[in-house]
């Protein structure tokens, strides 16, 4: 029953709809409307029908700007009868068109013509005029504001002229001048569409959804037909809510024509919406019509990993980087390769782009786990250097860094061979936590491996250091680094000091730990030996 219901209520909204679309095919109306390209087929089928209609020539300049196609516009224009040349809306047409194509100064002498003589007081020009100025950043918006308020003088009840002055002062960033002359539109008009809906575009560049969101309901409420704020709301809802968002689009592209964009916007959503296999059919028409659109290939890579296909996905996506410029990819772009590289176990071709993705990266958590999962792939590669320096990136940048983070940066960097830097993260360590005996244990090797033959006997104190915190009973003491260290000083103070006392002493510890190793038995007969020819030859 409720489906019922909802499929009964969809039709009625649909019939509704095109009810207000055959009841309003004036070209002007479907301007507003935003539905520049079915506009724009009607009034060239009435030029045909009358090529001296001034007014149709002014609306199909309008049709133009909405498509942001000022050239073609003025390509239009050039067909025209010559005997239109004086015509006054024919002339501001044409200059608005030159100024949208930033040609301001061609465009000045035909608003003054226009506005000349029996015309300058004309309200109806003079908002075409201000109209002109302020649609494109090339106008003068100050000018557009002085011709409107002469205008609104004559009219105070004509919205137009007030959301054209709001306009205007948008275009000058000054957006509180903007709000109150929208409000004063409303005054004039409270079922103002138009009104309502460039309030709620105030508020999209203030990011305060609530207001908008409902300043473009109210729109569209008032006319449903109105494409540019079914645009918003499929704007707002575009990553929060594609299913919703489809909605929208539907209604909305259904309106506005058939535009290129149009096209990719849908494949978009259609990615969002999961519905992977519809995304793909689309994109590769669109590629069938025209090849050179990276973001195209990029997109197919994405659905192609949406549905699993791995080697799909990353074909494309080396396409997307091949034709894509370097200064168009984004931090994603990054991070999709490195991961479908990973899925294809190319680890060191992963590590490249999770690069190039960590340069893109704001700071924060995300980061530092982006540093954790690189690290974790050069050390998959043995690429102990590179996982020391992101390990090391981790823990600088990184309050929730542990103690387990700081010792794998120090044994990163011992197994890369870089003793020094090893040496100088265990000694942090042991800063940090002077009870514990890893950062003196590896201190101690790191210093080993420094000074090879012994002879500096840079490891000694960390050994001696290391015996003092394990023997200390605090907690149970590693054997392992008990008969090491043991050993080690028993070697130096044989070797480097012939301290062969202190040698057996060390020796006879090591036994104490480890009672079974006859390679310390031995080492104490032969230190005995040498120290009793020792005293005998006194």
């Amino acid at each position: 029953m409720i489906r019922t219901m909802k499929t009964l209520f969809t039709s009625l909204l649909i019939l509704s709809n095109l009810a207000l679309l055959a009841q309003d095919q004036e070209p002007s109306v479907l301007i507003q409307r935003g539905q520049h390209e079915r506009a724009a087929d009607l009034l060239h089928e009435r030029l045909r029908s009358n090529a001296l209609d001034a007014a149709s020539w002014y609306w199909l300049a309008q049709s133009y700007i909405g498509q942001e196609q000022p050239v073609k516009g003025l390509d239009s224009m050039q067909k025209a009868s010559p005997s239109l040349a004086e015509d006054p809306l024919f002339l501001v047409a044409k200059g608005q068109l030159l100024l949208a194509n930033g040609r301001a100064a061609e465009a000045a002498p035909l608003f003054s013509q226009a506005l000349d003589g029996k015309n300058r007081k004309n309200v109806s020009l003079m908002a075409a005029v201000a109209r002109a100025h302020a649609s494109t950043r090339h106008g003068d918006h100050a000018y557009a504001i002085e011709l409107l308020e002469k205008a609104i003088k004559k009219n105070k009840r004509n919205a137009e002229l007030h959301i054209l002055k709001g306009n205007a002062y948008r275009m000058m960033n000054k957006g509180s001048e903007a709000y109150l002359a929208y409000q004063d539109a409303l005054e004039a008009d409270p079922n103002s569409v138009e009104a309502n809906y460039q309030l709620g575009l105030i508020f999209v560049t203030q990011k305060n959804p609530e207001l908008y969101l409902a300043y473009f309901e109210k729109s569209l409420q008032q006319d449903p037909l109105f494409a540019p704020a079914l645009y918003q709301m499929y704007a707002h809802y575009f990553t929060l809510d594609p299913a919703k968002a489809i909605g929208y689009y539907d209604r909305y592209a259904q309106l506005a024509g058939s535009q290129e964009e149009n096209a990719y916007a849908y494949t978009d959503l259609l990615y969002l919406n999961k519905e992977y296999g519809k995304a793909i059919e689309k994109a590769y028409a669109l590629l069938a019509r025209n090849s050179d659109q990276p973001r195209l290939y990029k997109l197919l890579a994405y659905s192609y990993q949406g549905t699993g296909d791995t080697a799909s996905a990353l074909n494309h996506m080396k396409q997307y980087f091949q034709m894509e410029a370097d200064s168009n990819f984004v931090e994603k772009d990054y991070e999709t390769m490195a991961g479908l590289l990973i899925a294809s176990d190319a680890p060191d071709s992963a590590m490249l782009y999770m690069e190039k993705m960590l340069a893109h990266m704001e700071k924060g958590e995300k980061k530092q786990a982006a540093y954790k999962k690189i690290a974790q792939l050069a050390k998959s590669v043995q690429d102990y250097p590179a996982e020391a320096k992101w390990l090391g990136a981790y823990y600088a940048s990184s309050p929730k860094a542990t103690n387990v983070d700081l010792f794998n940066w120090g044994l990163a960097h011992f197994r890369g061979g870089n003793y020094a830097s090893a040496d100088s993260v265990f000694g942090l360590y042991v800063e940090k936590y002077p009870e514990q005996g890893f950062g003196y244990y590896w201190r101690a090797k790191s210093n080993a491996a420094i000074d090879k033959e012994m002879k500096d006997g840079k490891a000694v104190p960390h050994y001696v250091k290391l015996l003092e915190v394990l023997t200390s009973g605090k907690e149970e003491a590693n054997k392992t680094w008990l008969i090491e260290a043991y050993a080690y000083l028993a070697a130096y103070e044989t070797n480097v000091n012939s301290n062969y006392a202190a040698a057996i002493s060390y020796f006879e510890k090591l036994l104490e730990q480890d009672p079974a190793n006859t390679a310390a038995k031995k080492y104490i007969g032969v230190l005995q030996d040498r120290l009793a020819s020792a005293e005998g030859s006194k």
